[in-house]
């Protein structure tokens, strides 16, 4: 009798399992390969479809015989019935079984009790593991456990790579923070209702999920939602993510442009007044668990609906928080978080709340570790990793209140991993010998006496700024860090960017942007507090709109779906070199694209040659 090794059976499986019908590019090209095939003298429709399917997975996903394939299929290696058991406990639709969910509430809060009072907390095999006998013992209760979790363990091994360093490259870039089917949606703000935690996922990657005033709405309404919700018993606020950045923030830098032959100052003024509305009346309020995922970088200018401190925020390799101080529409930094964090850590130098406010962006730029340390994150976990977290929460957030929160804390324990070294600890004790002083002079000082690569590009940095925000943000730091209230700190830091805002440092800095050296107006300790902040005229509110590329510039291969414009997005050639149709092996040597030919080759796939190549045309 024939035999197949672990290796063989994975590829049969996924073969057998590979969705065809949903696969349009297949099935765009289903006639072409089909007359492309040498002619089978059975005439089995049934044979030369299958005869198709192995021609397409073969060269896009893993080549294997087809022959060996008929026999594994006619020998029945599937059919084994304790094999077929373990596949239905594999495959079934746990999701969608509410009798199973209402067992999974119960087991879950019991595994919290118990943890808790041992003071032991599972390692994620243990979860799994755990999970996995839940599920057998719901499906089918006279299943050996036992040999199932073995089965389950040589199956997971025969499809690790034999490679000692697969970690390093495996899922990259496949982990993609959320499912691609709500980036269809028309809502910006995507909820996934249900049992357990409701996700509330930002969907708009073409425009990076910059927050608009309607946006801003959307969300608070959807987290309201989520808050009443009966069913819900916790808020997991996720994003789709582009070029790795979570959100560019407020949109202050788009509404200026559009409302500059109105009332700009107005405009943006209304925008800032809907983002500290929207945390004041709405994050303020929530009373169930909160789990913030950052995959990607988080605007400093909207921090508050990521990084809040009473969420559980959890961030991968990618999440980044860019502090400092820089110039724009709402230059002051973050002061609640910045005062909150030495409540969570406080062992923290002296002066790092100063540090973090007043240096150059190049060096404090925080991601995991920096995160961490300062108790801005609780928790770091792998992007290849942050599917499985999500799915995790969503089954730790089964467990019934008050112990959802600990249930969830203790599920994201499990994938908790060492983010390496914070980049803070480099400076750490430069940073408490010079900015735990009381004075802006002070601090000057003894950067001037430490002299060093460090110190000389903080007073370079300092040397483009106006000195009046110097000494706004300077004194405002250390006003909130000496005691003052949260709701005091958070009304001042609206306060200074609508004082900056109305300042003629302000005015200086928009009709100076490209200028290397710019001479400031201001001399003073304090911009003026003055401004009218309720004209109501001239406001212009920006509405972000999702943006399509250029098919005319960018042209789409029906084969990868990648894009190119100029360069063939099949070899990435971009000259007269020889290049081969993947799909084919016929070579071209007039035209960097393998199809773009004038002659008679025919992609199997599109049924196109020549100049109807979409390809060649970009």
């Amino acid at each position: 009798m024939e035999t197949f090794t672990a290796e063989q059976k994975k590829t049969f499986d996924t073969f057998d399992q590979y969705p065809w019908e949903a696969d349009t590019v297949f099935q765009a090209g289903l006639d072409n390969i089909l007359n492309n095939l040498p002619p089978d003298t059975t005439h089995d429709k049934d044979r030369q479809l299958l005869r198709a399917k192995h021609f397409f997975f073969s060269r896009f996903n893993q080549a294997f015989d087809l022959d060996q394939y008929i026999q594994y299929k006619q020998l029945g290696q599937q059919t084994d019935p304790k094999e077929a058991r373990y596949q239905q406990l594999e495959q079934y639709d746990y999701d969608h079984d509410e009798k199973y969910l209402d067992e999974l509430s119960s087991v879950v809060q019991s595994w919290v009790n118990q943890q808790t009072q041992q003071g032991v907390i599972w390692d994620k095999a243990r979860l799994d593991q755990e999970f996995k006998k839940v599920q057998a013992e719901h499906v089918d209760p006279s299943v050996d456990v036992n040999e199932y979790f073995a089965w389950a363990q040589e199956k997971k091994q025969a499809n690790q790579s034999a490679c000692p360093f697969a970690h390093l490259w495996q899922n990259k870039g496949s982990s993609k923070r959320s499912t691609a089917s709500s980036a269809g949606s028309d809502h910006f703000v995507v909820s996934s209702s249900g049992r357990g935690a409701t996700t509330l996922t930002l969907s708009s990657p073409s425009t990076q999920n910059i927050l608009t005033i309607d946006r801003l709405n959307e969300l608070r309404k959807a987290l309201e939602a989520s808050e009443q919700s009966q069913e819900a018993t916790a808020h997991m606020l996720n994003t789709l993510v582009s070029s790795n950045v979570a959100s560019t923030g407020l949109a202050y830098q788009e509404t200026y442009d559009l409302a500059i032959q109105a009332n700009p100052t107005a405009s943006l003024e209304k925008l800032a007044n809907s983002y500290y509305q929207s945390v004041e009346q709405t994050i303020l309020s929530i009373k169930k668990p909160c789990i913030a995922l950052m995959d990607g970088a988080i605007p400093t200018n909207a921090s508050y609906w990521f990084l809040w401190h009473r969420f559980i925020r959890v961030v991968t390799e990618h999440a980044m928080l860019p502090l400092g101080l820089t110039l724009s529409h709402a230059p002051v930094p973050p002061l609640l978080l910045l005062t909150l964090c030495r409540s969570r850590k406080p062992n923290l130098p002296q002066g790092m709340e100063l540090y973090l406010a007043l240096a150059p962006p190049d060096l404090v730029r925080l991601r995991g570790p920096e995160l961490l340390k300062l108790g801005l994150a609780d928790v770091f976990v792998p992007g290849a990793q942050f599917h499985d977290v999500l799915e995790t929460v969503k089954k730790m957030s089964l467990c019934p209140p008050p112990a959802t929160a600990t249930a969830i804390q203790l599920g994201l324990a499990t994938a908790h991993t060492y983010p390496g070294p914070d980049r803070l600890g480099v400076w750490e004790n430069e940073i408490q010998r010079v900015f735990a002083a009381e004075s802006l002079e002070e601090i000057r000082a003894k950067l001037e006496q430490v002299n060093n690569h460090w110190s000389q590009s903080i007073l370079d940095h300092w040397s483009t700024l106006p000195p009046t925000l110097l000494k706004v943000v300077f004194q405002a730091v250390k006003k909130c860090c000496s005691g003052m209230e949260p709701p005091h700190v958070f009304a001042l830091e609206q306060s200074l960017n609508t004082q900056w805002r109305h300042s003629k440092d302000y005015a200086t800095w928009l009709t100076t942007k490209d200028q290397e050296k710019v001479t400031w107006m201001d001399e003073e300790e304090a911009y003026p507090n003055d401004a009218n902040v309720d004209q109501q005229e001239g406001i212009v509110i920006y509405q972000a709109s999702e943006t399509k590329e250029d098919d005319d510039t960018m042209a789409a291969c029906p084969v990868t779906g990648q894009r190119s414009s100029g360069v063939c997005p099949v070899t990435g050639q971009a000259s007269e070199v020889a290049a081969s149709c993947p799909v084919t092996g016929q070579s071209s040597t007039s035209s960097a694209c393998p199809m773009a030919s004038q002659q008679s080759m025919t992609c199997p796939v599109t049924g196109q040659k020549g100049a109807t190549c979409p390809i060649s045309q970009s």
